[in-house]
């Protein structure tokens, strides 16, 4: 026969195994942010003829305020002409014409409709690759997801389990007053 004190645990144990599901759920929700998909050029391409145009696309739809896209010659030069056009997920980037041969730098800042800030660094080449540069796929240039609310949200339901079930026993092996 199940006594009080162990419906009570069961209950609380319920309870907080929905709790963390329920926090697990919303906060990865919530942190959903644009993920890079690719480039044209694609990322570490060696191109025989320069583009005129860079075309970034993402896994979402991102905002067009304050959206950036610089293309830097091996030189170090700006090859950036005029402002991104943002369209949906993608962000197209003129160019001036690249009359450089070597690898060029293509840095992004976005924002998710969530307004989570997502960057990197990506690169091409024109003609050949310059000697000293990476071949694509730089990196981020600042960190794009976290998943860090998450793991703290599960870390303090996993603490209030505990110490609910830690309460409960010790509860349990007091014996009660005659």
């Amino acid at each position: 026969m199940i006594t009080s004190p162990d419906r009570l645990r069961r209950r609380v144990v319920a309870v907080a195994l929905v709790l963390v599901a329920s926090i697990a759920t919303a906060t990865s929700t919530a942190s959903a942010h644009a993920v890079f998909v690719s480039m044209s050029p694609a990322d570490g391409s060696l191109q025989t003829q320069a583009p005129t145009q860079v075309v970034v696309t993402f896994n979402e739809a991102i905002q067009s305020i304050g959206a950036a896209v610089i293309v830097h010659a091996p030189s170090g030069a700006s090859v950036t002409d005029g402002e991104p056009t943002v369209v949906d997920a993608t962000v197209t980037q003129r160019l001036t014409p690249l009359t450089e041969t070597g690898t060029y730098t293509v840095a992004y800042r976005v924002t998710s409709t969530d307004g989570h800030p997502v960057s990197k660094e990506l690169t091409f080449a024109v003609g050949s690759r310059s000697a000293s540069a990476p071949l694509g796929g730089a990196g981020p240039v600042a960190s794009s997801s976290s998943s860090l609310p998450l793991l703290i949200a599960v870390l303090v339901a996993v603490v209030v389990v505990v110490l609910a079930l830690v309460v409960f026993r010790r509860r349990k092996a007091v014996p009660a007053a005659p």
